[in-house]
């Protein structure tokens, strides 16, 4: 299987940490990316999947997520959140976002949103699509 290029954006010590373990696997370059770094339109476009941490990004968000889908179209995105905010899941999903995890699931499920993703599938935690499909009306 082809090597991926994976990048993660983020300002926690924790992720750092974390993007420097999955590193050690051969079949994959892991590149952790301070948001700061990651406003750089050429930083992004190296990589085939990129993964944001929302709360991190704020305002920049969208600037990234813009220039991502608009100049790397290859490049698959990967939106984690920390709580479940449907409007933003919405509007990522509308501007090209493929994987939208929360975080605690982030970790652990990785490896198999990667394959998901990188395949041309879309990736939602449960908790994030229950908040994204309106509830069934009960039937009297």
């Amino acid at each position: 299987m082809e090597s991926l290029r994976i990048a993660v954006i983020s300002n926690s010590t924790t992720d750092l940490a974390f993007t420097t373990s999955l590193s050690t696997d051969e079949s994959n370059v892991v590149n952790y990316i301070t948001p700061q770094n990651a406003l750089d339109s050429n930083v992004l476009t190296r990589f085939d999947i990129v993964t944001m941490d929302v709360e991190v990004l704020g305002d920049d968000l969208f600037s990234i997520v813009n220039t991502v889908t608009q100049t790397s179209p290859h490049t698959k995105l990967i939106a984690v959140f920390h709580k479940v905010d449907a409007e933003l899941a919405r509007t990522l999903m509308k501007r090209g976002v493929t994987g939208l995890m929360l975080r605690q699931e982030w970790r652990k499920n990785l490896s198999s949103t990667i394959q998901t993703v990188r395949s041309g599938r879309i990736v939602v935690s449960a908790d994030i699509l229950k908040s994204l499909v309106p509830p069934r009306l009960s039937s009297a």
